[in-house]
C-alpha cells in the first residue's frame, strides 16, 4: 500500500484535530473534549474582535456570544461518557504512535494509513502499550479494532474532516479480519461463566457478615465483617437486577426506592446512564423481596449493609479500610471483579470450559450472565428478560443464555432416533 503526505500540512504525532482555516477562531468549538479554550483567548480580542472604532454597545453582544460558545463547549464535552472519552484517547494515542513510526500523518489520515494500522494491530499488539511480551504476538480482537476505528472517526469528524474509516478500503480489511478463521482460532477467548442460583448460594456461604457484628475494638475482624455485609448485598443485588458490573458499582442511595405492587414487594433501581443509554434518558431495573428464603434476599441484604455502614446518601457500595472506616467513594469494577472471583474460588466452584481456546471464568459479569441463564432455564419469557437486562435485540440476549441451556429445547428430542417404536 502506498501513501503520500507531501501535499498535506499534517504533522505526525499531532493530537489536535484540524480546523477549517476559513472559520473565525472565536466560532470554533474544541474538537476533543477537555481541550478547553484558555482563559483570555477568543474573548473579544481575537481576529474577529470588534474594530477599535466599532460602537461600544457591541461589546455586550460579543460577551454574550462568547458565553454561548463556552456553554456549547461544556455540552460538547458531555456528548460522550468519561469512559468512552478515555478509551478514545487511548486508541488515538496508539494510532498516533503508529503513524509516527511509519512516517504518515494521523490527521487527516488517508484510508491506506488506517487500513495498514488495523492490519498491524490485528497481527500483533505493541508491548509499549503494556501487553506482556509472551502475548505481544496476539492481535487485538475485532471488537477492539472497531473501537479504534470509532476513535479515529471521532477525531476526524470533530475537526470537520471526512473520516477515512468509512472508505471501502478500510471496510474490506476489517471484514477480512472478522472472517479470518485461522486468526479467530488463535485468539484466546474468555467467557464469563454464569453464576446461577445454586452456585451463588455456595459463594454466599463462604462470606463473612452473616452473623452479629464483632466488637468494634476488634478492628480487623470488624472490618472483615463489614466487607462481608457489603459483598453479600453486592452479589445478591447484582444477581437479582442483572445490572452490568459498572452500573452496579455506581448505584447510589438516591437511585433506589422500595415499592409494593400487589403481592410483590421489592426495589426499583434507577440507572441515570448506561452503555445502552448514551443519551441518558434513564432506565430502571427491579429486585424482588425474597419471602421464600430471607437468607438470600437482596432487599434485606442491602438494608443490613446500609445500616452497618451508616450510609444515608451517596454511593451504596464503598470501600472498607483495614481500620473499619467506610470510604466515601464507590468501589471500582476491579474490586467487584476480585471479590466475585474470590468468593467463587473459596466456595470451590469450577466453571467448565469448552476448549483450550475458549475458556470460561467467573467474573463480575457472571452475576448478569447467571441471571439470564437461571431465569431462562426456569421458563422466563424473553420479554421479561429483555425488560430486566435492557437488551434491544433478542440475539444479544441469547448470548447470555449459555449453551448448556439449549439442551432443554434441543430439536434432537424430536428425531425418530429418540422415539420409542
Amino acid at each position: 500500500m502506498a501513501d503520500d503526505n507531501s501535499a498535506r500540512g499534517d504533522t505526525p504525532g499531532s493530537s489536535e484535530p484540524a480546523a477549517d482555516p476559513s472559520e473565525p477562531a472565536s466560532e470554533r468549538l474544541p474538537a476533543e473534549p477537555g481541550n478547553s479554550v484558555p482563559a483570555g483567548e477568543n474573548s473579544g480580542a481575537g481576529e474577529d474582535a470588534p474594530a477599535e472604532d466599532a460602537p461600544v454597545e457591541d461589546a455586550p453582544v460579543e460577551k454574550s456570544f462568547a458565553e454561548d460558545i463556552a456553554g456549547a463547549e461544556d455540552f460538547s464535552q458531555k456528548a460522550l461518557s468519561e469512559r468512552t472519552r478515555k478509551a478514545y484517547r487511548r486508541a488515538w494515542s496508539d494510532f498516533e504512535s503508529y503513524c509516527e513510526e511509519v512516517g504518515k500523518g494521523p490527521l487527516p489520515a488517508r484510508p491506506v494509513t488506517v487500513a495498514a494500522y488495523i492490519n498491524s494491530r490485528a497481527r500483533g499488539r505493541p508491548t509499549s502499550r503494556g501487553a506482556p511480551k509472551d502475548r505481544s504476538g496476539e492481535g487485538l480482537a475485532a471488537s477492539t479494532l472497531e473501537q479504534r476505528l470509532a476513535a479515529i472517526k471521532y477525531y476526524h469528524e470533530s475537526g470537520g474532516l471526512a473520516s477515512p474509516t468509512d472508505h471501502p478500503q478500510v471496510s474490506r480489511v476489517m471484514q477480512g479480519i472478522r472472517n479470518d478463521e485461522e486468526r479467530q482460532e488463535a485468539l484466546p477467548r474468555t467467557e464469563a461463566a454464569p453464576l446461577v442460583s445454586s452456585d451463588l448460594k455456595q459463594a454466599l456461604e463462604v462470606l463473612p457478615g452473616s452473623g452479629s457484628a464483632p466488637p468494634r475494638s476488634e478492628t480487623a475482624e470488624y472490618a472483615r465483617w463489614l466487607r462481608g455485609r457489603r459483598d453479600r448485598a453486592l452479589l445478591l443485588l447484582g444477581f437479582a437486577t442483572a445490572l452490568r458490573p459498572r452500573e452496579l458499582t455506581q448505584v447510589e442511595k438516591q437511585h433506589v426506592t422500595r415499592e409494593v405492587k400487589g403481592p410483590n414487594e421489592g426495589l426499583i433501581v434507577h440507572i441515570p446512564r448506561s452503555k445502552a443509554d448514551q443519551i441518558a434518558e434513564g432506565q430502571t431495573v427491579t429486585a424482588l423481596k425474597n419471602e421464600a428464603n430471607p437468607t438470600y434476599c437482596p432487599v434485606r441484604a442491602l438494608s443490613r449493609w446500609r445500616r452497618a455502614a451508616s450510609i444515608d446518601e451517596g454511593p451504596l457500595f464503598r470501600g472498607v479500610r483495614r481500620d473499619a472506616a467506610v470510604l466515601p467513594d464507590p468501589i471500582s469494577y476491579r474490586t467487584l471483579n476480585r471479590l466475585v472471583k474470590r468468593a467463587c474460588r473459596k466456595a470451590g466452584l469450577e466453571p467448565e470450559g469448552f476448549s483450550s481456546a475458549k475458556k470460561r471464568r467467573y467474573s463480575a459479569h457472571s452475576l448478569r450472565a447467571g441471571h439470564v441463564t437461571d431465569a431462562s432455564s426456569r421458563g422466563a419469557p424473553d420479554s421479561a428478560l429483555m425488560l430486566q437486562t435492557r437488551h434491544a435485540d433478542p440475539k444479544t440476549l441469547r448470548k447470555y443464555d449459555r449453551p448448556a441451556q439449549q439442551l432443554e429445547k434441543s430439536s434432537s428430542a424430536f428425531l425418530g432416533l429418540y422415539q420409542e417404536e
